[in-house]
């Protein structure tokens, strides 16, 4: 019944927020419901194994609609990869020494709380460093929050007027208009076998451990069969369910022994979604202007989010989400392979 009602609760108010028109309304809705529903009565319950259906689920919804055309765009990652690696630095380290020396917070436990990486993989290995992972935890998952809940009008603002030049390219147009003319049978033909695809490549990445490896998998899988056939096809009708199941997941994590925390973490919590909104339009000027990049996509791209949470919101402002997926790929990789030897070097000295 806990997670009936919490699925629930996070449906109604997923469909409300989308009718109002609320940017990336399914997931913020689901999102806010599931966290005061946790707060207030402790009563939600996101089961998880929803995590990795999710994953598989959100990256086939994505991968299907790679196809050649994005590949055409590999050509300006690498300075975007650049740009992408050195504001994800200057970010850390600016934010943790400011956090450090204005909010009496000791360098370590700073310099993990805003390190742009995952909630549990940061408070992992500010553990093993010796940092305070109550502390860690609580200002990943607030950044987490303020992501989701901030960035979407905030992004949709400063990128209007881009936004509606940007559209899928031609030949993906004319795939899915040739597919949806095509006879039932054949349409869920196309279906299943993008789904197997996506199922199959999420799980190998499960398996071998690979950080969120059941949205890269699905993603990898559903676009390579995209790439090859040109048949790749997902119902739109998917998108609304799979954006409630994320947000329900996210919203489920907050809870009353975290907010009751939040009163004295404000001060820090505040530098670092300023610093963070601040940082992303900055780098995403530069990125915009040094590669082929859209404006909006470069803002996505170096959005520090979750992967599949960050596309889920391209996918709904209009974006590359083939580029943003890739961009956050490195991103993950980066943040939890360097970053730890990186931060105790920065320690010691």
């Amino acid at each position: 019944m806990q997670v009936v009602t919490t699925f629930t609760i996070a449906v109604i108010c997923g469909w409300v927020a989308r009718r109002i028109r609320i940017p990336a309304g399914a997931m913020i809705g689901a999102i806010v419901s599931t966290a005061i529903l946790n707060t207030i009565t402790g009563y939600a319950l996101v089961p998880v194994i929803t995590r990795p259906i999710m994953q598989i689920a959100g990256g086939i919804l994505l991968g299907h609609s790679v196809s050649k055309g994005n590949l055409i765009m590999v050509k300006s990652l690498g300075k975007a990869t650049i740009i992408l690696i050195t504001g994800l630095i200057v970010l850390n380290f600016t934010l943790g020494i400011l956090i450090h020396y204005l909010c009496d917070m000791d360098l370590t436990t700073s310099l993990f709380a805003t390190a742009p990486g995952g909630v549990s993989d940061m408070a992992l290995i500010a553990d093993e460093l010796g940092a305070d992972t109550s502390v860690v935890s609580l200002m990943q998952l607030f950044r987490m929050f303020g992501i989701y809940l901030i960035f979407p009008p905030v992004l949709r603002m400063l990128t209007k007027k881009n936004r509606k030049n940007v559209e899928l390219p031609s030949n993906l147009l004319k795939q899915e208009a040739e597919i949806e003319k095509e006879p039932s049978r054949q349409k869920d033909k196309n279906l299943l076998l993008t789904v197997l695809s996506g199922i199959v490549g999420g799980l190998l990445l499960i398996h071998w451990k690979v950080p969120a490896g059941g949205l890269v998998g699905s993603v990898l899988a559903s676009g390579l069969y995209n790439i090859i056939t040109e048949r790749g096809y997902v119902s739109g009708r998917v998108r609304f369910p799979i954006q409630v199941g994320v947000g329900a997941l996210i919203g489920a994590q907050m809870t009353k022994e975290s907010l009751s925390s939040f009163k004295a973490l404000v001060f820090p919590i505040l530098i670092m979604l300023v610093g963070l909104l601040i940082f992303t339009f900055i780098f995403g000027v530069l990125m915009n202007r040094s590669t082929m990049l859209d404006f909006s996509t470069c803002l996505l791209a170096l959005t520090p989010g979750g992967i599949q949470e960050t596309s889920l919101l391209a996918d709904e402002l209009g974006c590359d989400t083939a580029t943003v997926i890739v961009m956050h790929t490195i991103r993950l990789v980066v943040v939890i392979c360097a970053f730890p030897s990186l931060l105790s070097l920065f320690i010691r000295l």
